[in-house]
């Protein structure tokens, strides 16, 4: 999960600090002492290995979600025809723009890197239950049973609460939603859902 990936973040940056100085003072040790050099050297081709194993390993926890995204949406989008505004190119930008005012949000607020998966399962999914292409419930329906199996190696991707806030995020987030009830109070997770929103208000406009 999140705080898995955070230990490797912190094991990846300790390792690098570890390793720098130690670019600089190969030549030296070189002249100075064989033996020596060849033990760092050794010893830096094993830190190097490290980061690479680590490295992927951040990759495949992340690529494996964001596989698991697209091809729920492009299923969803499909079978129900949706049309190109809320389609996959639509969620796919709400991802990234969610994934961006994330990371910007995390570095003043760092308590919300708990709520990443979240964020980016109801940014990609926020419009697969949207009732101009569906039954809402039905879509809601659908998307608990595809969260439901989201796992990893470790086991399921998300805790049973973050499953029933994505549900709960996705069904309040349309402007429809907000101009009849207002906006939902999801306490702690509030800024999980805020992030989302603002995402997908930022695929409504054209940057370039």
């Amino acid at each position: 999960g999140n705080k898995e990936l955070s230990k490797k973040l912190l094991d990846l940056n300790s390792r690098l600090m570890d390793i720098l100085p130690l670019l600089s003072t190969l030549p030296l040790l070189f002249l100075t002492d064989i033996n020596n050099y060849f033990s760092i050297f050794r010893s830096f081709i094993m830190s190097i290995n490290t980061i690479i194993r680590i490295y992927l390993n951040i990759i495949s926890i992340y690529m494996k979600l964001f596989s698991s995204l697209f091809h729920y949406v492009l299923k969803t989008v499909s079978k129900y025809n949706i049309d190109e505004s809320h389609s996959v190119g639509h969620a796919m930008n709400c991802l990234y723009y969610s994934n961006q005012i994330f990371e910007a949000e995390v570095k003043e607020n760092p308590q919300i890197m708990e709520y990443e998966n979240i964020i980016y399962i109801s940014a990609a999914l926020h419009d697969m239950c949207d009732q101009k292409y569906m039954n809402k419930e039905e879509g809601l329906r659908n998307i608990t049973k595809f969260i439901e199996g989201l796992s990893d190696r470790h086991g399921p991707i998300l805790r049973n609460e973050d499953k029933y806030v994505v549900k709960n995020i996705i069904s309040t987030m349309s402007y429809s939603h907000v101009k009849t009830y207002g906006f939902p109070n999801l306490g702690k997770y509030q800024s999980a859902y805020n992030i989302v929103r603002e995402a997908d208000l930022l695929c409504a406009y054209d940057f370039d």
